[in-house]
């Protein structure tokens, strides 16, 4: 399979809400010297996972130093009861004129990433979007077809 080659010289910028598949797009684009900044809702390190059990899986060693978290940020809506994607995308997409212009690409997954992607477009990068699933208006509709 040919590489495009505009692809690969760009660099990319991942918005990454939670531990999906373990963080396999950031690694894959930094082993391969494109990922730019992953940005995420929360990232531990050794000691704070110790303390936040439920949070033991946000962390992936390969991609620490180029991981931008709001830990204080989501927790805080956490305490408040916001809704944590919601608030993800509303403060990624406030950071993004820092991280992304118009030579990168953005990319996003999660159905909550609205904002964040009308904010990369609106700074010219390309986007990629990865779905993950259909999102609440499936589980509602598979809820009403088995009940």
């Amino acid at each position: 399979m040919e590489r495009d080659s505009k692809l690969i010289k760009n660099n990319w910028v991942v918005a990454h809400f939670g531990a999906r598949e373990r963080y396999m797009i950031p690694i894959m684009l930094q082993e391969n010297g494109l990922l730019k900044i992953m940005l995420t809702d929360f990232w531990g390190s050794n000691f704070i996972l110790r303390f936040l059990k439920k949070f033991n899986n946000r962390f992936q060693s390969k991609l620490n130093l180029r991981a931008k978290s709001f830990n204080v940020f989501l927790l805080s809506c956490s305490v408040f009861k916001k809704n944590i994607e919601e608030s993800f995308d509303y403060k990624v997409s406030r950071l993004l004129p820092k991280f992304l212009n118009k030579d990168d690409i953005f990319f996003t997954f999660s159905y909550g990433s609205l904002r964040k992607m009308k904010s990369a477009k609106r700074l010219g990068a390309k986007i990629v979007y990865g779905q993950i699933n259909p999102g609440p208006l499936e589980a509602e509709l598979v809820k009403e077809l088995y009940a």
